[in-house]
């Protein structure tokens, strides 16, 4: 159970409260959703790149096929690459974050950590971009880095044990400017 918190204490890192994981598997199933809407692009994709493969094999239909496990193993790597992001996101919220915000008393056991408010705007705000563009991906140039810093920036505002020191704040930006760099990069 987790146990009543005192105005003005400090918890040690290990009691801070992270991300739940229902949080990071809704992230992750909207994620799943929007990519699997794209499919068809990333199958444009895979099948250009791959072209000169698919015309060694001699069969279009097994070269179509070929084509269709490719795009569909990089939607699972990107997955499995988002899922190694939430569990360092988690760890970055337990050293440096606030403790996570509950919605309500009823709402169980779902809670939003600094980190992974910023990895779930991020992550999704590229999906969304990238479906609104109609490309396989969001190009990693300086617009990229321009919205990270800004959630990054205004993230840590959304909890109020940062807004109580600029001390508490950088703690809590250091958090959100890590989970924005490590997405940036991957």
């Amino acid at each position: 159970m987790d146990a009543p918190i005192r105005a003005g204490v400090a918890r040690p890192a290990l009691e801070r409260s992270t991300t739940s994981a229902v949080v990071w598997c809704v992230v992750l199933a909207l994620v799943s959703a929007l990519l699997l809407v794209r499919l068809p692009i990333l199958v444009d994709v895979a099948a250009a790149a791959g072209q000169e493969a698919a015309d060694a094999l001699g069969d279009a239909a097994l070269a179509a096929a070929a084509t269709t496990v490719g795009a569909v193993s990089a939607i699972a790597l990107h997955l499995l690459v988002l899922i190694v992001a939430a569990v360092i996101a988690t760890l970055l919220e337990r050293w440096l974050g606030p403790g996570a915000l509950r919605p309500a008393r009823g709402a169980g056991r779902v809670r939003l950590g600094v980190a992974g408010l910023v990895l779930a705007v991020l992550v999704l705000g590229q999906q969304v971009a990238a479906l609104a563009m109609g490309v396989a991906a969001v190009p990693r140039g300086w617009q990229l880095w321009v919205a990270a810093i800004a959630v990054a920036a205004v993230a840590p505002l959304a909890f109020p044990a940062a807004r109580r020191s600029a001390r508490d704040y950088a703690r809590s930006l250091a958090a959100a400017a890590a989970t924005g760099v490590l997405l940036c990069l991957g």
